[in-house]
């Protein structure tokens, strides 16, 4: 599998706060099947404005990716490890021409909204990376506290272009049935694209189990395309397979039906 959002890079952000913990995360996510992975450490878009201040922090996430590299060549070899950002929104300008702040250095990049709110015309910033030559990704739509299971937003922003990528501990329960609820719809309307850890280097990954609940619901084709071909095919520049709308009722009906044979 395919994990391309995660906070490893030791001493950048809120997810590793030193070496011995990213080695002990890249030691969870090797557990849980991970084989091609992302480091995204946080970086405010507004940065993206402000030279000096940016450079000051790419010097920064270089060193953490140096010391990252380091800590996977050790233990894990056969490992294929890449490098981005996850951006946040907080200006609607950002420049995220920077290599280092896209997804592997390609044409994708992952984006988040600021304290976890949607905010008034969320796709005009989605309009201005697009226009840029670069395809944002939203980061956990589902978890955004004015989000709701049916509202418009998503299918505003995937006609704007954007791909949304959700949280495996979403689908497990992990963040709440706000995000619970917010992920199945999601699933069942067809607008996830792709499905990461956002893992902090804390803790266990809900990967695997988020897998287990998909195939649960009868839905391990779309684990695959969620967790490890529209991962891939994003990181060789292709565009990712549509994901079939997860048919969560019919799904629960079945396995009642299993139940009582």
């Amino acid at each position: 599998m395919v994990d391309f959002h995660n906070h490893l890079m030791p001493g950048v952000d809120d997810g590793a706060t030193d070496d011995a913990e990213a080695r002990t995360g890249l030691d969870a996510l090797w557990a849980q099947g991970i084989r091609m992975l992302v480091a995204t450490p946080h970086v405010d878009g507004s940065l993206t404005r402000q030279t000096q201040q940016l450079e000051h922090r790419l010097a920064e996430l270089d060193e953490g990716w140096r010391r990252l590299q380091a800590a996977a060549a050790e233990r894990y070899p056969e490992l294929v490890l890449k490098r981005g950002a996850e951006v946040m929104l907080d200006t609607p300008d950002p420049d995220v021409s920077e290599s280092r702040l896209r997804l592997a250095g390609g044409k994708y990049v992952l984006v988040e909204y600021p304290f976890m709110m949607v905010p008034p015309q969320s796709a005009r910033v989605l309009d201005h990376i697009l226009a840029a030559g670069q395809v944002p990704i939203i980061a956990h739509p589902e978890r955004y506290a004015n989000l709701t299971a049916d509202s418009t937003l998503p299918q505003e922003w995937r006609e704007h272009g954007a791909l949304l990528q959700v949280n495996a501990g979403s689908i497990t329960g992990r963040y709440g049935p706000h995000a619970r609820n917010n992920v199945l719809a999601l699933l069942q309307r067809g607008f996830a694209d792709f499905l990461c850890s956002d893992y902090h280097a804390r803790g266990v990954p809900a990967t695997s189990s988020a897998y287990a609940a998909l195939s649960d619901l009868d839905g391990r084709e779309h684990a695959d395309l969620l967790m490890s071909v529209n991962p891939r095919r994003m990181l060789d520049g292709d565009v990712p397979i549509p994901v079939p709308p997860l048919p969560i009722e019919r799904s629960l009906t079945a396995r009642v039906r299993r139940w009582f044979r």
